[in-house]
């Protein structure tokens, strides 16, 4: 089909006809995703204020943002919009629908995927639940939560906090600032944890422990045991890999404190 585009400067709703891929771009307001069993997609319009919207249809994808700011780069351009540009979009798109979402100070929420989300913001908030795929999130000052998580994780913040509670078997997660929470239930897993001065605690179902953590001045505890002997820049390794499943664990920080804990079969 030829693309399609239109502006949109009022609340409104529209429904159109999926696509493989939506990417969405706004400075101020929020956007909200949700998957569900129906072939359209649904968008609403709750508020526009300032500049319009922009929406683009083509046979790949669904676009809607703003149409001057590209897609790479997108934070160095977001200075020439008005503070005052604020829109709040709620959109209901098939599960499989592959989602990318951008924004200065917009919120962004996700719920109930089936694909590989793509979710990055300056200062706003990140929020999944129930993704299933694997979801890559990004901020520099925003908080980013991930709830019922099955699949990947790769987040970044500088000084936001990260909550990532699901079921993962490769994790990555670094922070300058921010805490780090984690609550995996899977017993075979990879996880990386990278942080400067965020504290970083780590939940586990009963399964074997490969830690190695690397700290300057940051505590080390593991079911409820310090596994630190020595002060200043230590490396501390625990090796209780059993016959079973295991989590291999690698954290790096400064002077956060880490804290390890294993609860039970299911840690959700």
């Amino acid at each position: 089909m030829a693309t399609r585009s239109w502006l949109v400067s009022s609340p409104s709703t529209e429904t159109l006809p999926s696509r493989p891929r939506l990417r969405v771009q706004l400075v101020g307001g929020e956007v909200s995703v949700e998957g569900h069993d129906g072939d359209d997609v649904v968008v609403e319009f709750l508020e526009v204020t300032g500049n319009p919207v922009e929406v683009v249809l083509d046979d790949a994808l669904l676009s809607v943002g703003y149409p001057s700011i590209g897609w790479e780069g997108w934070v160095k351009r977001l200075s020439s919009f008005r503070s005052s540009d604020v829109c709040r979009l709620r959109i209901r798109v098939p599960r499989h629908t592959t989602v990318s979402l951008a924004t200065a100070t917009a919120a962004v929420r996700v719920e109930r995927l089936e694909a590989d989300p793509q979710l990055n913001s300056a200062a706003g908030t990140v929020y999944c639940d129930g993704v299933t795929g694997k979801t890559t999130a990004r901020t520099f000052s925003g908080a980013i939560t991930l709830d019922r998580q099955e699949g990947p994780v790769t987040a970044q913040s500088a000084s936001g906090n990260v909550a990532v509670q699901g079921r993962t078997a490769h994790l990555g997660v670094s922070t300058a600032s921010g805490k780090v929470s984690v609550r995996n239930a899977a017993t075979a897993s990879v996880m990386t944890v990278s942080t400067l001065a965020g504290s970083v605690d780590v939940t586990l179902p009963v399964t074997g422990l490969m830690l190695t953590a690397r700290t300057v001045s940051g505590s080390v505890e593991v079911d409820g045991s310090s596994r630190r002997s020595s002060s200043g820049p230590t490396v501390v390794t625990v090796d209780e890999r059993g016959a079973g499943d295991a989590c291999w664990l690698t954290v790096n920080t400064v002077s956060g404190a880490l804290r390890v804990q294993r609860v039970g079969n299911d840690s959700t």
